[in-house]
């Protein structure tokens, strides 16, 4: 489930910063998570802003460019990382997460290392 969740993330963004952003910080229960602006054509990977829906104990973050929109993600209950990007870096497992679970920094520079694989 949380990998559906990754590639349906990955298919509805297509904008980018270069920072990467936390969008679901593992909640306790299933809600919003926090709303993606859109940005500018030729600047931003998203030019429509909308607000993604974050699954139980999903560490969700991603980054964008012109070109590119990467994510990744992680369960704070589970084993492992997953992550791609909209340049031909499909959603894959991408590393295992520590005893204790997946953690929101990792995710993030999980994340930056996607983008930056995609150019």
């Amino acid at each position: 489930m949380k990998k559906l969740f990754v590639v349906t993330a990955l298919a509805a963004f297509s904008s980018m910063s270069f920072a990467q952003t936390a969008v679901c910080a593992a909640p306790s229960a299933a809600s919003n998570g926090t709303t993606i602006t859109g940005g500018t054509a030729g600047t931003d990977f998203v030019l429509s802003t909308f607000t993604p829906k974050c699954s139980t104990n999903v560490h969700l973050a991603y980054q964008q460019n012109a070109t590119t929109f990467a994510v990744a993600s992680g369960s704070a209950k589970g084993k492992t990382y997953y992550s791609g990007n909209t340049n031909g870096g499909g959603v894959t497992a991408d590393g295992t997460c520590a005893a204790t679970g997946c953690t929101a920094a990792d995710t993030q520079t999980k994340v930056t290392a996607k983008l930056s694989a995609s150019s």
